[in-house]
C-alpha cells in the first residue's frame, strides 16, 4: 500500500483522541539514567566512568530524540504520521482494517487492510503501541503463533472425535 500523505491540518478529524503513540522511549531513557546514577553511587573509578557514560547517554537521548507522533488513535479511525515529516499524515478507518500485528524485535507495527494490502509503521515504543491498539481495536488483533498452533490442535482433536 502506498498511502498518500496529506497535510495534517487538511485531515478531517471528528471524534476524541483516545491514544497517541510517539517515538521517544521515555522509560528506557529514565532507566538508563537510573542505572548510571546507581553505578556512580559505588564510588570507584570504573563505576564512576561507566555510570557517567550511562547518565550522559540518557541525557543526550532525552535532548536529541524528538518526541514526534507516530499514530493517533480515535474512536473510528487512526491517523498515521509520515516517518520523517510530522506535518504529513494519512487516515485509516478501522472498518477498512483486517488486522494489526506488533513486531517488537523489528520495532514495527504491520496493518493489513481488507483488500489484502499492508503497510508497516516504525513504532519504537512497541509495548505502548500493543497496549493502546489492544484497548482501542481489540477485535483486529492478528493471531499469535501460539494461538495458531492451538487452533490447529483443536481442529485435529475435533476431526478425531467424528
Amino acid at each position: 500500500m502506498n498511502p498518500e500523505y496529506i497535510d495534517v491540518n487538511d485531515l478531517v478529524i471528528n471524534g476524541e483522541l483516545r491514544e497517541r503513540i510517539t517515538k521517544k522511549p521515555i522509560w528506557q531513557i529514565a532507566g538508563g539514567a537510573v542505572v548510571g546514577i546507581g553505578m556512580m553511587l559505588f564510588n570507584t573509578k570504573e563505576t564512576l566512568l561507566s555510570g557517567g557514560f550511562f547518565l550522559a547517554m540518557a541525557v543526550m537521548a532525552f535532548l536529541v530524540i524528538k518526541d514526534t507522533p507516530v499514530l493517533d488513535l480515535y474512536d473510528d479511525f487512526m491517523v498515521v504520521y509520515h516517518p520523517y515529516d510530522s506535518t504529513k499524515a494519512f487516515k485509516v478507518r478501522y472498518d477498512m482494517l483486517e488486522n494489526w500485528e506488533v513486531d517488537g524485535a523489528a520495532n514495527k507495527t504491520t496493518f493489513t487492510m481488507k483488500d489484502g494490502e499492508a503497510f508497516a509503521v516504525n513504532t519504537p515504543r512497541y509495548n505502548k503501541t500493543y497496549n493502546a491498539l489492544k484497548r482501542v481495536i481489540p477485535d483486529k488483533t492478528a493471531k499469535t503463533v501460539v494461538e495458531k498452533v492451538q487452533e490447529q490442535r483443536e481442529k485435529g482433536k475435533q476431526g478425531k472425535l467424528k
